[in-house]
């Protein structure tokens, strides 16, 4: 298709997002770039079984720079760089001297590769891997001052360079990209033929465009989760994504088009090793982006957050000195796996070895909507189907940000890679990759999936609170009575099915927050109990001789079991009181509870304190300030209608009176409200229980995870003797 008509086009999509908000506020943008290609040979980055430095160029390398800064002022920087990675030490001194010279912080600084195996090497990035001799490290030690150098003078360039701009995104697709754990690479033509690949993938190519304000397309940022690996030669070139970066460029003439990897540890261009396979797939996914930038984008309002954490990212068993002596010495043709454990011998007679590794983890929120996750290291695709599940899909994931220190497998990709191994394209990103990359272990720790997610959760918490995340509110469930209770569902945006974790409170189920559970994966139900808040009937509480507890928790958990999106099997959460409703729960068996975790209760409730005994102090203003206002308010009765309001009395003089009231047998209605009497009957008979939670124990069938501390000796040992 013709340059014109992409031009044209891009000029009807420009006047349509923009022509309505002219009078809209700006970003400001800059934009920079260098030529990085080496001006002499150099050994090629990537590959281990190279055997000279390169012989030629297909095409210049290029550093790119892309400056932002909101209505705010608040400013950040994202590189691109047609390099296999930008090790932890690079990107450590880019970090400082961009702090030196424009105040940004690490969370504003977004330095990501394309992952070309046709660029240079660069210090300290798998040193094992090449068979470097001295004047080959003498140049890569050059090149690597020289990259820090343009590096900081582009993004210099960029910022002065800010000007008002408008930014949209959008998504397109392409599939060039195949699981090479799963096919076979001479398996694969027959495979695409058949349609029979197996294993995940992710089509989603992310687009960033920035216009000027008179509609012209200035920049456009855009990705794809594939290795950037169809040649093995000796000549420079930035492959796939290069060839798409001259097409979009070639395309649009006044347009910088800059490329991101995605989370493509595990996915390759196949078939490959033709140079017109470099260009097709760079056509094709240049294609994908011209199709987005064809049609209607989203605007992103001048809004830019950003937020960064340095996961301590756990390491698996280390090699012993006797594995690392036997290797060391090893004749074999095996050479990256001599060098590397040549090198920790020496290492660990100085010092320990490391037990875990700083990986960074960043997230940007920008417009107010667009989310931008970035991993450092080459993660397997499995992270980013996940934060698409939990976050939305049209959420972006970066990978080989920040630094690239191996490869990031999931827990799936490292249990498939325990030997013995079940398929012959399986051992490489969970095991052997380690050696490559000179991690001093043999293995990441099984539970570094779990340890990104849950930084990616605090980021995203901290940026955009409530991220994929949907809560319904008052859904009513009814009783067998049929009393309506009323519950809060909050629950992942997207995918599914889910497990269920139900909390039933009488302290407002709106009180409670639950972004963890759901980004971990689950429904989360609160409700208000029988008589409480937004649920109807007569509250009932411990202090009474029978109660709806426990047929109340039985019909909850099976109608929580079948909600849109459940997966049948329910657990049920919560301390204190919300622990004391699941005890009550539990004796009667609902099919569908899977597992509890009632916890800081004791069997007795004279052992709420210390054993035998219970503090006036706290008891009281339990009841005056945290039960009896919802109570009263219920039933249209003077006095403070909410917690803060009776808190507020309390804190200023309401505590005396009642903390001096003697005797406890006088106490007023209004202390506790319709259930003053049972607690009075209760003062008359201390001894006897109302709890009793400790005769129902055996009768449960599910696992219980218990908590208690020293305040309540009498927990969950005191239930389970004979």
């Amino acid at each position: 298709m013709s340059i014109s008509f992409w031009r044209f086009a891009g000029l009807l999509v420009a006047c349509s997002v923009f022509g309505a908000r002219a009078d809209a506020a700006f970003w400001k943008a800059g934009l920079a770039a260098t030529n990085i290609t080496p001006t002499q040979p150099l050994w090629l980055a990537g590959y281990g079984g190279r055997l000279h430095p390169s012989d030629g160029k297909e095409m210049e390398l290029r550093l790119k720079a892309l400056a932002l800064e909101d209505d705010s002022g608040h400013r950040a920087v994202i590189v691109t760089t047609d390099l296999l990675g930008i090790p932890q030490d690079i990107y450590q001194d880019a970090c400082a001297a961009l702090q030196e010279k424009f105040g940004l912080t690490p969370e504003e600084i977004l330095l990501t590769a394309s992952h070309t195996h046709c660029g240079p090497v660069v210090r300290k990035s798998l040193m094992d891997v090449y068979d470097l001799d001295a004047t080959q490290r003498q140049r890569v030690e050059a090149y690597s001052r020289e990259l820090e150098t343009k590096l900081i003078d582009t993004v210099a360039r960029a910022m002065a360079d800010l000007a008002p701009a408008r930014l949209s995104s959008g998504q397109g697709m392409t599939t060039f990209a195949v699981n090479r754990r799963n096919n076979p690479e001479g398996k694969v033509p027959k495979l695409l033929e058949q349609g029979d690949l197996k294993g995940p993938s992710d089509p989603s190519v992310p687009v960033l465009a920035v216009w000027s304000t008179n509609g012209g397309l200035k920049c456009v940022l855009f990705g794809y989760a594939c290795h950037n690996t169809v040649m093995d030669y000796y000549k420079w070139s930035g492959d796939y994504a290069g060839f798409a970066q001259l097409d979009l460029e070639k395309s649009h003439p006044e347009t910088l088009a800059m490329f991101f990897m995605g989370c493509g540890g595990d996915q390759n261009p196949l078939p490959r090793r033709q140079i017109v396979m470099a260009e097709r797939y760079g056509g094709m996914l240049a294609a994908a982006v011209e199709e987005v930038l064809r049609k209607p984008l989203h605007i992103l309002a001048p809004k830019l957050k950003t937020a960064m954490e340095m996961v301590d990212l756990q390491l698996g068993a280390a090699p012993t000195t006797a594995e690392l002596e036997k290797l060391a010495s090893d004749k074999g043709p095996d050479h990256v796996a001599q060098r590397w454990a040549a090198r920790l011998l020496v290492q660990s007679k100085t010092a320990p070895l490391a037990r875990s590794y700083p990986y960074p983890v960043q997230a940007w929120q920008l417009g107010g909507d667009q989310l931008l996750i970035t991993l450092g290291g080459e993660p397997v695709v499995d992270y980013a189907l996940q934060f698409k599940s939990q976050f939305g899909n049209k959420i972006w994931v970066a990978g080989y940000c920040n630094d690239v220190m191996g490869y990031i497998p999931s827990l799936r990709v490292l249990q498939e890679d325990v030997p013995p191994l079940a398929q012959r394209g399986w051992g490489y990103e969970g095991a052997r990759a380690m050696l490559v990359y000179g991690l001093p272990a043999w293995r990441w720790s099984q539970h570094v999936q779990d340890q990104i997610t849950a930084a990616v959760g605090r980021l995203v918490d901290r940026i955009d609170p409530g991220r994929g995340i949907v809560i319904e509110t008052n859904v009513p469930a009814v009783m067998r009575d049929g009393v309506v209770l009323r519950a809060d569902i909050h629950r992942p945006a997207e995918g599914g099915p889910y497990p269920v974790l139900l909390m039933r409170t009488p302290y407002g189920k709106q009180k409670q927050h639950f972004e963890k559970y759901v980004r971990a994966g689950y429904i989360v139900v609160c409700q208000d109990v029988r008589g409480r808040y937004a649920s109807d009937g007569v509250w009932e509480s411990w202090l009474r001789p029978r109660t709806h507890d426990a047929t109340d928790g039985y019909d909850t958990v099976q109608w929580a079991a079948k909600l849109p999106g459940s997966n049948g099997k329910v657990g049920t959460i919560g301390l204190s009181y919300s622990a004391f409703l699941q005890w009550r729960l539990a004796p009667l068996r609902p099919p569908a509870l899977q597992a509890m975790s009632a916890h800081s209760i004791p069997a007795h409730y004279g052992d709420l304190e210390e054993p035998g005994t219970i503090r006036p102090g706290r008891r009281l203003r339990w009841s005056v300030v945290t039960i009896a206002p919802d109570l009263r308010r219920r039933s249209h009765r003077p006095g403070p209608q909410t917690e803060s309001e009776a808190a507020a009395l309390w804190d200023a003089g309401d505590s005396a009176k009642w903390l001096q009231f003697m005797p406890w047998l006088k106490l007023p209605g209004e202390t506790f409200e319709d259930e003053t009497p049972y607690l009075l009957d209760w003062l008359r008979q201390p001894q006897s229980d109302p709890w009793k939670l400790d005769q129902g124990c055996r009768d449960i069938s599910v696992p219980n995870l218990e908590v208690v501390g020293t305040t309540m000796p009498k927990g969950i040992w005191r239930w389970r003797k004979p």
